[in-house]
């Protein structure tokens, strides 16, 4: 996605694709995952918006960020056959 590197405030659309990669990329560094991408020496903080809110909920409806991993991982391994 273009322009993926960029902070999400300096994209022109808040609700476009690459502003949603930005922000997903994000959570995870903020998180201790490693996005594939590159490495920071110092994960940044985790936003706010992921503490509250409707993101808030859905985490704590999937189990938090272990619930998600587990889903990622099963997800992985029903699509390698």
């Amino acid at each position: 996605v273009a322009h993926h590197h960029l902070d999400v405030n300096a994209l022109p659309n808040p609700q476009s694709v690459t502003a949603f990669v930005v922000r997903a990329r994000l959570f995870a560094r903020s998180n201790g995952i490693n996005d594939g991408f590159d490495v920071p020496e110092q994960p940044p903080k985790p936003e706010t918006e992921w503490s509250s809110g409707r993101v808030n909920t859905a985490l704590n409806q999937s189990g938090g960020i272990d619930g998600i991993l587990e889903r990622v991982s099963a997800f992985m391994q029903s699509t390698r056959g």
